[in-house]
């Protein structure tokens, strides 16, 4: 009785453009990232542009179709050196086209694959848009249509499982290459020790500025340090040197962090650095380039997975919980949580010197 009455007298929604908006203005800190993603699965499975979608094209098929696309440029290679910068320009066309001949292969609900966790990424952030709690916080006042089929899809791929660790052997054929990397290009080198040295997201290195950096004197470091060792009741010798904190913004719900570097680090940053950009890019692709050449680099000593120099976030990770657990991560990461609360207030994260200026510093740690 209640579908027939909805085809008697059927009701007028708010365009999902209007809403969508509405959503951009009023949803959470991500929220124009769930729009992006929401675009992304309508535009590369149809080659539409985002304006054109209506309510209509949120099906179960949309998604369906989109996640066998992704599978496949995954499976091309099409979706490495982070954000599918490998994808050629009629990537998707072509998968599209692939699709249209019935030449692409079904879901594939069997391997384990790293796509398959942004597949299912991007289908709960898309979903959530039109959620119950939306519904009734951010959308209030909208007419939004109950979207059954879109809400209700569900899906199982097998994804990559824990923490990748950077072999043993591949850590020593890094180190050894380290030093003529710094010589050759001393912009990825310095990429690559503040990722290993703090932990921060590559993403996260790439927008640093010159304003992020607090070179620290010699007395400055000490009282810090000194701060340091009392906070995480530990004694100062536990503790390795620095030579300045540099100040990482929060991302992904996390909190922002202070985090120490070598005094190498800080030396070469002053060297290259500009006053938009810590690691001396001129501009944004500049920055994204840099991180190109820094994945190649660790591939090229054997670091295997689409995104290489994330590992090194990992392995800080592990480090900074054999020293001081939960906490520890969380205070090096951003992490937010009741171990990283108990601790320390939010205006007073600095992370403990733990696994910098060099490898006899990180076996130590």
């Amino acid at each position: 009785m209640k579908k027939l009455e909805q085809l008697r007298n059927p009701k007028k929604w708010t365009p999902l453009q209007e809403v969508l908006e509405v959503y951009e203005k009023r949803g959470p800190a991500d929220r124009k990232q769930r729009v992006n993603f929401l675009a992304s699965i309508y535009e590369q499975s149809t080659g539409k542009e985002k304006k054109q979608m209506v309510w209509e094209d949120l099906t179960r098929d949309l998604f369906l179709d989109w996640a066998e696309l992704r599978q496949e440029a995954g499976r091309k290679g099409w979706l490495g050196a982070g954000a599918g910068k490998n994808m050629p320009e009629d990537g998707w066309q072509k998968l599209r086209a692939l699709k249209a001949a019935g030449e692409l292969p079904a879901l594939d609900d069997v391997t384990v694959a790293p796509w398959n966790t942004t597949i299912l990424t991007y289908l709960t952030s898309a979903k959530s848009i039109f959620g119950e709690k939306s519904r009734a916080k951010v959308l209030r006042g909208l007419e939004v249509p109950d979207l059954e089929e879109w809400r209700g899809i569900t899906l199982t791929l097998p994804c990559p499982k824990g923490h990748k660790s950077i072999e043993e052997n591949i850590d020593e054929r890094i180190e050894k290459a380290l030093p003529k990397l710094k010589t050759e290009n001393p912009r990825v080198w310095l990429f690559f020790m503040l990722c290993d040295e703090t932990g921060m997201r590559p993403v996260s290195v790439r927008r640093l500025a010159k304003a992020s950096l607090q070179v620290l004197t010699p007395a400055e470091a000490a009282e810090v340090r000194k701060k340091m060792a009392q906070e995480w009741r530990v004694k100062e010798s536990e503790l390795c040197d620095f030579g300045g904190l540099i100040k990482v913004q929060a991302a992904k719900h996390g909190a922002e962090v202070l985090t120490p570097v070598s005094a190498e680090v800080v030396s070469v940053a002053q060297e290259v650095m500009t006053e938009g950009s810590l690691i001396g890019a001129k501009h944004v692709t500049e920055s994204r380039e840099l991180h190109t050449e820094l994945n190649a680099w660790l591939r090229m000593r054997g670091v295997t997975g689409t995104h290489a120099a994330y590992l090194l976030r990992h392995r800080k990770g592990q480090m900074m919980r054999r020293f001081g657990g939960k906490a520890a991560v969380g205070a090096t990461l951003g992490h937010k949580g009741e171990a990283m609360a108990d601790r320390y207030s939010i205006e007073n994260r600095v992370v403990p010197a733990v696994g910098i200026g060099g490898r006899k510093k990180r076996e130590a740690a």
